[in-house]
């Protein structure tokens, strides 16, 4: 276990969740970060235009950063 894992285990045990329930959601977000997510045209509709990546929302802010 990583020590960022440990520390989730520790935190969600914390809040009241199981062990279990820890190993879980820290697997779960493991197999995530293995497997992307399959994309979908939902969420256009919904916003009613097209959607930008979060790559490309990031650089279109970035004169935004106070960089002192």
């Amino acid at each position: 276990m990583t020590t960022q894992s440990s520390t989730i285990a520790r935190q969600s045990e914390a809040a009241g969740a199981s062990p279990q329930c820890a190993d879980a959601y820290i697997a779960l977000h493991a197999a995530a970060a293995q497997q992307p997510a399959v994309l979908t045209g939902d969420v256009e509709p919904i916003l009613g235009g097209r959607v930008t990546p979060f790559a490309q929302w990031v650089d279109n802010r970035r004169d935004l950063v106070n960089n002192d």
